[in-house]
């Protein structure tokens, strides 16, 4: 689920769920400044209460799943990403292509990754992770 899209988007709760990227071309299909607008039907949540508050420009905000005993692949994004864990466990992380390895707790709080750089995310638990992640809109590296 999105909680962002861009203008006019014909399906806001899932505009931009699909990857910034052409797997064929490798062209990227959008900014994360694209993402401006805050869907209507979300505005009485908590989710919008924090999206008022962060200091940053946002891109895309949406719920992002992994189920147990996946992983993603290794990948890069083109902004930094804040994240507030759903629901997690201590075998949920967060790792680096240098292999630094990150927790992030389901304590309310907002942590941001430079997810520029090389990382993937794992599901060692049986219980589903869901966080809310959040791009960093004013840090995207700007790609042709």
């Amino acid at each position: 689920m999105n909680f962002t899209h861009r203008p006019g988007a014909a399906d806001p709760l899932r505009d931009g769920a699909e990857t910034q990227y052409d797997l064929t071309t490798g062209r990227r299909r959008f900014a994360e400044a694209e993402f401006s607008t805050f869907n209507d039907q979300l505005k009485d949540t908590s989710f919008y209460e924090l999206y008022q508050k962060l200091p940053f420009a946002v891109g895309r905000m949406r719920v992002r799943s992994l189920a147990p005993g996946k992983v993603m692949t290794m990948h890069a994004d083109t902004s930094p990403r804040a994240h507030v864990a759903l629901a997690t466990n201590p075998f949920c992380y967060l790792t680096t292509a240098s292999g630094q390895m990150h927790h992030v707790p389901a304590d309310g709080n907002v942590y941001v990754f430079d997810t520029r750089l090389e990382h993937t995310a794992f599901n060692a638990s049986e219980q589903p992770r869901l966080q809310l992640a959040i791009a960093l809109a004013d840090q995207e590296t700007r790609i042709a």
